[in-house]
């Protein structure tokens, strides 16, 4: 068994340009904007899991076991040859998809 963890998971998925105007906050008197989901909207993780949950469809296709809750994975095999082979597939298909790895974790 192993496990991916993805880092900061929602900053991943671009916010359509006309919605940039519901992420505007202020901040030491200057102004931003998010243009991309921020971890602490409320549609967030059903947004990202939803997202995730296509991409991990491809993936189970090669056949591999995982699972995933937010932004852990976790990757099942019957063997540890088969956990590492079956990591670094999982891993260049989600860094393919433009998501990055904390490998700290």
């Amino acid at each position: 068994m192993s496990s991916i963890d993805l880092t900061e998971a929602c900053l991943h998925i671009p916010i359509r340009p006309s919605h940039f105007k519901f992420l505007r906050f202020s901040y030491n008197g200057s102004h931003y904007e998010y243009v991309a989901m921020p971890f602490g909207l409320s549609s967030a993780p059903r947004t990202f899991t939803k997202i995730l949950a296509a991409l991990v469809g491809h993936i189970r296709g090669n056949p591999i076991r995982i699972h995933c809750y937010l932004d852990d994975i976790l990757i099942m095999s019957s063997t540890p040859r088969q956990a590492e082979v079956n990591t670094r597939l999982t891993a260049q298909a989600l860094t393919d998809h433009g998501f990055s790895i904390n490998h700290d974790k």
